[in-house]
């Protein structure tokens, strides 16, 4: 299993509960593949583990977030065997089509490691699902109460 998140709520469970369990960040001018203080560093669009390493992988508000989704997703599939699964959250414009925020104001989201927080590179849109076919996934989304703190949470299946 493997996260890139090294402080988020499912890293913390998940140190616990599985046998094997990788965690990362994403942090700039550290070699890629190596740790500092103990975290592991890993560009989602240029990870370097091997092919087929992981059965799960978790990721919770993360593409939203990266310059080049696709090339994060398609990374994703990489390092997922056969009938994987990418389990995550991204938060989403009901309505729209997927599009990069260039041009327009920033938004930022908190982030733990940056203060200042991080800002958001993509909004994601209804044909999130579609798009991922191109990339290797069949994806479901699971709708969520309106109480919850995320509406969807969707399950992508490495094909």
């Amino acid at each position: 299993m493997y996260e890139p998140a090294s402080f988020g709520v499912f890293a913390r469970g998940g140190r616990r509960s599985a046998a094997s369990y990788q965690t990362s960040e994403y942090l700039p001018g550290v070699p890629a593949g190596s740790a500092t203080n103990g975290i592991r560093h890993e560009d989602i669009m240029a990870l370097t583990f091997p092919d087929a390493s992981f059965d799960v992988v978790i990721t919770s508000e993360l593409f939203e977030h990266v310059a080049n989704p696709w090339a994060g997703f398609s990374e994703v599939r990489r390092v997922l065997r056969e009938g994987g699964r990418h389990i995550f959250t991204v938060p989403t414009v009901p309505g729209t089509l997927t599009a990069s925020r260039d041009q327009q104001p920033p938004v930022y989201h908190i982030d733990p490691l940056r203060p200042e927080g991080i800002v958001v590179i993509t909004d994601v849109g209804d044909d999130l699902p579609d798009r991922l076919k191109e990339v290797g996934f069949k994806t479901v989304v699971h709708r969520l109460p309106p109480s919850s703190p995320v509406l969807e949470v969707f399950e992508s299946l490495a094909v």
